[in-house]
């Protein structure tokens, strides 16, 4: 990664934190306790997530999800880390390419007049390690979409439908 790079993310992610305390601190001032309760601890369980994602041990898959607001305009991407630790060393490279070709394929489908709000999960399955995306928004060429994206690693399922879209992924 760049200089300029690590510079820009940090200021995205300087920007996001001070969001988050301008809002508590706004909260505060105007005595409502229960949303200053209700922020601090949203923005502790996010921090929890982060130190979740870095324990993964795939730096590359780590700020590729990091970036993914500020490198994807039509695309919104929110995560949620279920494994206290793993270990992504060995297949980082592998799944932040896979990511990328799907992220290229889904803009391939999508509507430029929508925003796709989306979810990552990382999660254990018996003693596998599985990933699940989830966009929300009308996506066209359906069969299209889903062949291409049934090419890449790690891909084991796909369902698309006139609302959105789910891939599963099979990391371990």
């Amino acid at each position: 990664m760049k200089d300029e790079e690590v510079v820009d993310l940090l200021r995205h992610y300087r920007h996001d934190l001070l969001n988050h305390l301008q809002l508590i601190q706004g909260y505060a001032q105007m005595d409502k306790i229960e949303k200053v309760k209700e922020n601090t601890n949203n923005l502790l369980n996010l921090m929890s997530q982060e130190r979740k994602l870095s324990n993964l041990n795939g730096p590359a898959f780590t700020l590729w999800v990091l970036n993914f607001n500020s490198t994807y305009d039509l695309f919104r991407l929110s995560y949620k880390i279920e494994l206290d630790y793993a270990n992504l060393s060995s297949i980082d490279r592998t799944l932040v390419h896979t990511c990328e070709e799907m992220m290229e394929q889904l803009h391939k489908h999508v509507s430029n007049e929508q925003i796709y709000n989306g979810n990552l999960v990382l999660y254990k399955y018996n003693s596998y390690i599985k990933m699940k995306i989830t966009f929300e928004g009308s996506f066209v060429k359906h069969h299209e979409l889903k062949n291409n994206l049934l090419r890449e690693p790690f891909v084991q399922n796909i369902e698309i439908d006139n609302y959105g879209l789910s891939i599963r992924l099979w990391l371990s």
